[in-house]
């Protein structure tokens, strides 16, 4: 099974200092927790290629780590780095023209690394898109692509992203009728919020625009998805809403990038979305079927507030310092409320 098909990890960060990465295999049903200093104080703002993108959320430090190999590749210290919320490569770090782009869903604010030689490629003075505001980006058969929300206001659309003359240049995603190609937003009301991701689909015809949308408060109680097809092939290009990703799973992060998967009925359910939050143990599913969410819990090793989780699209659980093979006693939450 190539790597691009394997479902993805589920690490959980925790411990009093959260020195303590617990990762979960959803194929076999076991947990292991080792202790990578490399990891501690990191945020996950990116997972592609067997790399990890690795940003310091205190004093900015950014690095790549490759949990085979154990190889890291500095970055630049990233200024203001609360800002970002997830990173795209343009193709794999070993490559000469690799760059790497970090961006949020909520400010126009982005930075852009040279992976080759650790140069920070900033965005000019008065440059065409530079206060549009990138609402998801991903990488796909060599091009980059993503979601703008225009100053003018007329609707999200579709651009492909371009490194350019020292920075990002957007130009419009174009339908088979020459017109910029939007997202289908009518069905979309009472939104308190929202936030986007595109997802490589794993057929490979392109990518679902996923839609985190919060209805109310708290946030949890008035989360639902809408998820939208979005073709860039040669003979057609063009985004439609789905009612149903049938025999997928969607596994979607709270930082950083998420992943779509077929299926394996035995260990994760079809049309569903497993996402994760800001913080603490648990995985939320929602069932696009039923507009369900359901809470799941496979690690209690951990405090409920002080830990983080996330997927990460690794082949293996890395190996370095492994604790013994027995859960331990849960970390003091400080905290009497049961888990929802």
């Amino acid at each position: 099974m190539a790597d691009s098909e394997k479902l993805p990890l589920l690490m959980t960060t925790h411990g009093r200092l959260s020195h303590r990465q617990s990762f979960y295999s959803l194929v076999d049903g076991r947990w292991k927790t080792t202790q990578l200093a490399i990891l501690d104080c990191k945020r996950i703002l990116g997972s592609s290629h067997g790399w990890l993108v690795l940003v310091d959320y205190v004093s900015g430090e950014s690095c790549l780590w490759n949990p085979v190999s154990m190889r890291e590749i500095s970055l630049p210290y990233l200024d203001d780095s609360l800002f970002y919320d997830r990173c795209v490569l343009t193709g794999p770090p070993t490559e000469p023209d690799c760059h790497i782009i970090f961006c949020s869903d909520d400010t126009a604010k982005r930075t852009v690394f040279r992976v080759k030689d650790g140069s920070i490629v900033g965005l000019p003075p008065g440059e065409a898109g530079g206060g549009v505001e990138l609402m998801a980006l991903a990488s796909f058969q060599g091009e980059m692509y993503g979601v703008v929300d225009p100053v003018n206001g007329g609707g999200y659309e579709f651009v492909t992203v371009h490194v350019v003359n020292g920075g990002v240049e957007f130009r419009p995603l174009l339908d088979e009728l020459g017109r910029t190609l939007k997202v289908p937003m009518a069905r979309i009301k009472c939104v308190t919020w929202h936030e986007n991701r595109l997802i490589e689909a794993p057929d490979g015809g392109g990518f679902l625009l996923v839609m985190k949308l919060f209805r109310g408060y708290p946030l949890d109680d008035g989360v639902e998805f809408k998820v939208f097809r979005v073709e860039v092939g040669a003979t057609r290009v063009g985004c439609v809403e789905l009612d149903s990703v049938d025999e997928w799973t969607i596994f979607l992060n709270y930082w950083g990038d998420g992943f779509c998967r077929i299926s394996e009925r035995r260990v994760c359910r079809p049309n569903s979305i497993y996402f994760t939050n800001e913080k603490g143990r648990a995985v939320k599913v929602y069932d696009l079927g039923e507009k369900s969410t359901t809470t799941f819990l496979p690690f209690r090793g951990a405090g409920r507030y002080m830990s983080v989780s996330c997927w990460v699209d690794l082949p293996n659980i890395p190996e370095p310092e492994p604790e013994p093979d027995h859960e331990p006693e849960p970390e003091p939450d400080h905290e009497l409320e049961l888990e929802s």
